[in-house]
């Protein structure tokens, strides 16, 4: 009887580790990856994406982490691997951590790698390859890949971690506003590993459409972790500092952008910026909020009509550094 008991608490358990992997849709780590994007593997190990993982808890990291009561930085659930690092399911169930790759951008690959992992095949798939691919991405993306092409999806992800940090961290642990980050120079730097195994840059048309979009995105999300900082200190004024130079910037591209009606709607509505300050938490919440959709809708603009490299040349800042 009590072999019958263990047999079916084994039996039992079991099922509700595949049922709880099945519903959870864990990330499965970046060797899975590896498989079929080897070269993308090996680039983004030079990254600073994933090299950062080694630094990040060591001299001033390792100092913001004791002060802010993590005692091991690096390891699965605290918070810094919540942007440093990424967690996964290895093999046997067990969360594991490794550097910022793939899942960390793309989403968890328990939810699309049946999708994605489709092969091409005439017979079944009819004679049109193109075809099979759009409907291979777009059937990924509904079982919840991201779509990291878009600037509404990958590049909108970006400003997760690198806009908003955890206002305690900030304040009182010491943390880095990121008021260095600017979407293009980080798009077009170490973190580049697309078009092809030469991992060749964006067009000037492109680029551009992606420093007008990262600007909106920075004055937006800026603007909402004000909203939502509840003390005086660097926290809120380096967020503010943000959204007001990403403001002015955003007015000079829309000077030559003068086309753009989706762009001028933005400019238009962050109007009161002009005379906000940093202590107005509560109205930069709001504007936060009216510029949202209007962020949405320009970049979806910008995806689905894009700028020719002549008119996106102009936009791009000079000597913009690589990241």
């Amino acid at each position: 009887m009590r072999a019958l008991t263990t047999l079916l608490l084994l039996i039992f358990g079991l099922c509700l580790t595949t049922r709880a992997q099945a519903e959870d849709h864990p990330s499965l780590g970046s060797k899975q990856c590896q498989t079929c994007h080897q070269a993308i593997y090996e680039h983004e190990k030079a990254s600073r994406h994933w090299l950062s993982f080694k630094e990040f808890a060591k001299g001033a990291g390792e100092a913001i982490a004791t002060k802010a009561g993590v005692a091991k930085p690096t390891e699965a659930g605290t918070r810094c691997v919540e942007c440093h690092g990424h967690t996964y399911l290895n093999d046997k169930g067990k969360s594991k951590v490794e550097p910022t790759s793939c899942e960390a951008c793309h989403g968890k690959a328990g939810d699309y790698l049946t999708p994605h992992n489709v092969k091409y095949d005439a017979a079944k798939n009819g004679a049109d390859p193109a075809a099979f691919l759009a409907k291979r991405r777009a059937d990924s993306v509904a079982a919840g890949m991201t779509a990291q092409w878009r600037l509404n999806g990958g590049y909108r992800n970006c400003f997760n971690c690198h806009v908003g940090t955890d206002e305690p961290i900030v304040n009182g642990a010491g943390h880095p506003v990121m008021k260095e980050f600017e979407l293009l120079a980080f798009s077009q730097g170490t973190t580049r590993h697309w078009h092809g195994e030469a991992m060749k840059q964006d067009g000037s048309g492109r680029q551009g459409a992606i420093h007008v979009a990262g600007q909106a995105l920075t004055m937006q999300k800026a603007l909402a972790a004000v909203g939502l900082s509840k003390d005086a200190g660097a926290y809120r004024t380096g967020y503010f500092a943000m959204a007001k130079a990403a403001g002015a910037r955003l007015g000079e591209l829309a000077a030559l952008l003068p086309d753009r009606t989706e762009l001028k709607a933005v400019i238009d509505a962050a109007a009161p910026l002009a005379t906000l300050t940093g202590d107005d938490a509560g109205k930069c919440a709001d504007l936060a909020k009216t510029l949202d959709p209007l962020v949405v809708t320009l970049l979806d603009k910008l995806d689905d009509t894009p700028l020719a490299d002549d008119v996106g040349a102009k936009l791009i800042p000079a000597n913009m550094p690589a990241k």
